[in-house]
């Protein structure tokens, strides 16, 4: 019983860490620690209610009090803008549309369609789109998780073998990024829209190009390799195939088609799948799943391996049709 209670409000959790994420107040504390005082002027909220949320805070270790003044813990900083591996904008987007979208998981389940769109009258992506602020957060998030999935990724396969690389729908950059460390002479192109490319705040490494360009539509490049790195799962069968379609007609004769994802037969993440489901109408598929899309459209599945956590690494062929 205790167990089933505690479920009930685990949400609680969250929205307390995800609200003070919102108001900035581990970024305040993170400059100089403060009193209550000092950060009901500040950030200019309530003091009873400021008092249970830092009190709640504490005893999820994120903050703690000394001496009268309040100071974030070392994992309290993570939910900083400053902090290098930061998941500030992570947290701030999963207490967004991806949890009114949740909360109409029966909508889904009953009709098979994207909660989100019954809610927001239009696709995920669309509307991230056409609302900017929330397109900078979801990159922000993206390339915050970006960091800790894909830095051993170099290392995980053999890139010396290419002459050049696109990493397609690749946001931000990350994982092209450490792709361009490793390999110097390898040739890089980061394609994605030009919106998201205007999002890139960092200089990304020499021998990365960037280009701007719709994956729905054909891409201007020929290349030994392409990434399709957690991009298939936003998308049904009939969007996943036309992506498919437009790398193979980017890529170069017998060149490589590498695919991050996670595998339901493999390690099974349903929850994920629930997501992709209320957001896009999508899900995470099966190694057989991507087989079979592959050679819809001119790719031999040759290699499956694990990588990170539940991600897997799908290599394809390019075959000539």
């Amino acid at each position: 019983m205790k167990q089933l209670k505690s479920l009930f409000t685990s949400y609680w959790r969250f929205l307390i860490v995800h609200t003070a994420a919102q108001i900035d107040l581990f970024d305040f504390l993170e400059r100089a620690p403060a009193s209550i005082e000092e950060i009901i002027e500040k950030l200019n909220v309530n003091e009873v209610v400021l008092k249970h949320l830092l009190q709640s805070l504490e005893r999820l270790q994120l903050i703690h009090c000394k001496n009268g003044k309040w100071y974030n813990t070392d994992l309290g900083s993570y939910l900083t803008e400053s902090h290098p591996n930061s998941y500030k904008q992570a947290c701030i987007l999963w207490g967004q549309e991806h949890l009114t979208a949740w909360q109409h998981l029966l909508y889904t389940l009953k009709t098979g369609k994207p909660a989100f769109e019954m809610l927001y009258k239009q696709p995920y992506f669309n509307y991230l789109r056409n609302h900017p602020k929330k397109l900078k957060n979801y990159h922000k998030a993206m390339a915050e998780y970006a960091r800790d999935d894909y830095n051993l990724l170099p290392q995980a396969m053999d890139f010396s073998e290419y002459q050049s690389i696109a990493d397609v729908g690749g946001g931000t950059g990350v994982l092209i990024s450490y792709i361009a460390q490793s390999y110097p002479h390898l040739k890089c192109f980061l394609i994605d829209l030009p919106e998201v490319l205007r999002l890139i705040e960092e200089k990304l490494p020499k021998n990365v190009s960037m280009i701007a360009a719709n994956f729905f539509h054909p891409l201007p490049i020929k290349v030994d390799a392409i990434i399709l790195s957690r991009v298939l799962h936003d998308w049904d069968d009939v969007h996943a195939v036309k992506i498919l379609e437009n790398c193979y007609n980017a890529m170069n004769d017998k060149a490589d088609l590498i695919i991050i994802e996670a595998l339901q037969d493999k390690i099974a993440t349903p929850e994920l799948s629930l997501n992709m489901q209320v957001m896009c109408g999508s899900y995470e598929r099966t190694s057989k799943e991507y087989e079979h899309l592959l050679s819809r459209t001119g790719f031999i599945l040759k290699t499956i391996k694990p990588y990170k956590e539940h991600h897997y690494i799908l290599i394809a062929k390019k075959v000539l049709l």
